[in-house]
């Protein structure tokens, strides 16, 4: 099958059908299954540099989307990393993209990132699958969901000492190149619409797919009894969202699109430093301009927000209060004690957001993670669970 098969899937409108696993697709068995992480991001992590790890992650997944354009891209970001599905057309062309973003981040931030991948079929042949679909997020944007063990597979297989060298990605002849356009990391921490924001990870233990979707649309439920419905729980509002003046901050993003620095980055960051101003009192006045109503960006950008995903885990930024969060931490682990699910939770004050914006009033996402570390430290959370058992986790 050509590329095509991803463009080309229906399109779901609600996350909750999404659970139901009979809308996956099987992915075609000559694409790949490609992994990128920060090797040590736990550690970078604890150094307090989040911001710099989430940067790298969502810089994999803008430079493979570039790489691949104008073939829609399946994948899912994860805070210290992404994941990937790709064709054998987009192949070639994807592994030069993570492998120039590796020296990206090496040669800009001093991490190092992993990179690997595999064809479908050999997963199947160890016992997982990759199947996927496609959720609208707007009327320009849509986000991958994955199940079927694949992926999680994929990401031990990368990891793991005796398999990494099996899995590494080739390193291309010539010095790679990325194109790192539509990354941009522009926003302050974002604090929570409410008193607190909950990163959550969850994976169902039931024997079979009919059990694991019911445990899932149970805590689903939960979720929803406790805090309302995602409009009230989304982490991001148009009352909170403030874009960044910090030098620190905005020279971030600069690393990633001016290699060459000097100048050449200085005067990125002071235009980027210009185009906030203006944003800003745009907003607040409600300036239209040619580009188009500038608070209906605002509220695009939040209807374009990656809050909850599921890639055969639950992963979501929550926010709500800590009552909230202490009945639904009491919950899962009565859940968790009758051995229908593990969980990871990490609880911050604030958000983080990392943004791929391709067109100002258009094409965007928005990578949601919260702050100091939210999915890596519930991932570990959820490994400490997951070492009390024979299973793997599938967290990454």
């Amino acid at each position: 099958m050509a590329s095509s098969f991803y463009a080309s899937l229906p399109v779901c409108t609600a996350f909750e059908e999404l659970l139901v696993a009979e809308l996956y697709v099987p992915l075609p068995p000559d694409w790949h299954v490609l992994v990128a992480d920060v090797r040590g991001s736990t550690n970078a992590i604890a150094n307090g540099r989040y911001r710099d790890v989430n940067l790298v992650g969502a810089s994999t997944i803008v430079a493979v989307m570039n790489a691949c354009a104008p073939e829609p891209l399946a994948f899912t970001f994860g805070g210290d990393g992404a994941s990937f599905a790709v064709s054998p057309a987009q192949l070639p062309a994807a592994t030069e993209a993570l492998h120039a973003t590796r020296r990206m981040a090496a040669d800009a931030f001093d991490l190092d990132l992993r990179v690997g991948g595999m064809p479908v079929q050999d997963l199947r042949a160890q016992g997982a699958d990759v199947r996927v679909a496609r959720l609208q997020l707007t009327d320009h944007s849509t986000q991958t969901m994955f199940t079927g063990g694949g992926l999680a597979l994929a990401d031990r297989l990368v990891k793991a000492p005796a398999t990494a060298a099996t899995y590494a990605l080739p390193a291309p002849d010539m010095p790679p190149e990325a194109d790192f356009s539509g990354l941009e990391c522009r926003w302050n921490e974002i604090p929570s619409p409410q008193e607190e924001n909950v990163t959550l990870l969850v994976e169902a233990l039931g024997q079979d797919a009919t059990d694991r979707q019911a445990t899932y649309r149970r805590v689903l439920q939960k979720i929803e009894t406790l805090y309302g419905t995602a409009d009230r729980y989304r982490p991001l509002s148009t009352q909170v969202m403030l874009p960044s003046f910090s030098p620190e901050r905005l020279t971030a993003e600069a690393r990633v699109r001016t290699p060459q620095g000097g100048w050449t980055r200085f005067w990125y960051t002071a235009k980027v430093w210009a185009q906030n101003a203006l944003l800003k009192w745009f907003v607040a006045q409600d300036i239209t301009t040619a580009t188009g109503r500038w608070r209906d960006y605002i509220d695009l950008l939040v209807r374009s927000s990656d809050f909850r995903k599921y890639d055969g885990l639950l992963r979501m930024v929550v926010a709500g209060t800590a009552p909230h969060r202490r009945q639904l931490v009491d919950w899962l682990d009565a859940q968790q004690d009758a051995g229908h699910l593990r969980f990871g939770h990490h609880v911050a004050s604030h958000a983080l957001i990392t943004c791929v914006v391709f067109e100002r009033m258009g094409h965007q996402i928005h990578f949601v993670d919260g702050a100091r570390g939210g999915y890596a430290l519930a991932a570990r959370a959820m490994k400490r669970q997951a070492k009390q058992n024979e299973a793997p986790s599938q967290a990454a």
